[in-house]
């Protein structure tokens, strides 16, 4: 059989190469899990641990409730994903007709995969300031980081009137709402690219343009150091262990959320770069080592938590509002405010 159809089986090997590659070849790396793992050390030179983080994992405070989300989330998927386009092909079906049907497919199709979005281009890297009305092809649904890189993935990206347009400058990273590197404003209020629909605006019209609060590096991308250099400023680190308890757990959690991303910054009316304010993008990760630390290490960090945190914050709370991972911002602020009084009276 093998001589004899040795055509079919040459035309079978790239696919067997491809699951002995991408499916069999990858089992190595399964052992992570059971592994230390240092990237410096590669996956051999890890320190075996078991199944330590298994125990972690399962004990851990929020372990039910990713099982459950985990759950739910592909039972929806069975219930709404799987039987409306069978149930929908089943009502197409029944219409009398076939001109009929076909003009009712084509609308449906035409109204799902193919409507568009206006997006309008404000550049302020140059003086003048560069815009640029720009026609999305996508459903309304399309995410606004996806828009971006649609349109920057045409050979020629042209502009609604015709004229030769150049590609966008804009950042991005995860896509997922992870890193906070897409940050912009739209319409006028800073948000993530990758969180942001089209259909967010009932015209399905979008207004893009720089965070205002830092240097505009180019077209929709900004120098956000200033964020990262303020953390470095208030040293914000420990160099001992800090465990999380029944006590801190959830405060801890809540802070780690923070992308970074500078939205917050945007709308504050007291935050100005190389101000002596650092804003709430320092004060969240602030809160979460304030929860967790004790001794000199806690009193260092309680000073310069008063000194840019504590004596700038005029209580507007703008930030509170456009969070894109929501965090409880208003109440971080007040167990840390209250942390660091508390010791402050208590040494007092």
């Amino acid at each position: 059989t093998i001589q004899r159809d040795w055509q079919l089986w040459v035309l079978l090997l790239p696919a067997i190469a491809f699951f002995i590659v991408f499916c069999y070849f990858t089992m190595y790396g399964v052992q992570i899990a059971f592994k230390d793992y240092k990237a410096a050390f590669g996956i051999n030179g890890s320190k075996w641990v078991g199944l330590k983080h298994f125990e972690k994992f399962f004990s851990s405070y929020y372990c039910g409730r990713m099982f459950a989300n985990t759950f739910l989330l592909n039972l929806y998927g069975l219930l709404f994903g799987f039987p409306i386009p069978i149930v929908l092909a089943i009502l197409l079906n029944q219409l009398n007709g076939k001109r009929f049907n076909g003009l009712v497919s084509f609308v449906l199709f035409l109204a799902l995969s193919w409507a568009g979005g206006w997006l309008e281009r404000f550049a302020t890297q140059s003086i003048p300031s560069i815009e640029t009305k720009l026609l999305v092809q996508g459903g309304i649904a399309l995410a606004v980081a996806a828009a971006l890189s649609e349109l920057n993935e045409r050979e020629t990206l042209f502009d609604i009137d015709g004229n030769v347009s150049d590609k966008i400058v804009w950042e991005c990273s995860c896509l997922q709402k992870k890193c906070g590197a897409c940050a912009m404003l739209i319409n006028g209020k800073p948000c993530l690219a990758c969180d942001a629909k089209l259909s967010d605006n009932n015209s399905g019209k979008l207004r893009l343009e720089p965070l205002r609060k830092f240097p505009v590096i180019s077209d929709l991308m900004v120098n956000r150091q200033i964020v990262f250099d303020n953390l470095k400023r208030m040293q914000l680190w420990s160099e001992s262990e800090i465990f999380a308890d029944d006590r801190n757990n959830s405060v801890m959690y809540e802070a780690s959320r923070c992308l970074q991303c500078g939205c917050c910054l945007e709308v504050c009316p007291n935050f100005a770069l190389g101000g002596s304010f650092f804003g709430m993008s320092a004060m969240v990760p602030s809160s979460r080592l304030l929860a967790g630390m004790k001794g000199s290490s806690f009193n260092r960090l309680r000073k310069q938590y008063g000194k840019v945190i504590t004596d700038g914050c005029g209580k507007s709370l703008a930030c509170r509002n456009v969070c894109p991972a929501g965090i409880d911002i208003e109440g971080l602020m007040a167990r840390s405010n209250a942390a660091v009084l508390w010791k402050w009276f208590s040494r007092g």
